[in-house]
């Protein structure tokens, strides 16, 4: 997990980003892709991949991982 620009959770799977999307009482959370023409989608349940959706219709933005992982260090 890293945080956001604006102090949300994203989740890294495999070098693609995911946001938030919706969570249940359970402790269950859905994640989408960011890219919001995606459809890749990921399930997880106290903070493990319990399930994935899809496959993504782009491709990994190398370097992107190091470059959030330093502004989230800079706050």
């Amino acid at each position: 997990f890293v945080t956001s620009q604006k102090g949300n959770s994203k989740l890294i799977v495999q070098g693609y980003f995911f946001t938030k999307h919706s969570a249940n009482n359970d402790g269950k959370s859905f994640w989408r892709c960011e890219k919001r023409t995606c459809t890749a989608r990921v399930h997880t349940k106290d903070d493990e991949i319990v399930h994935a959706v899809a496959t993504h219709n782009h491709t990994v933005t190398h370097g992107q991982v190091e470059v959030e992982r330093a502004r989230a260090g800079m706050k």
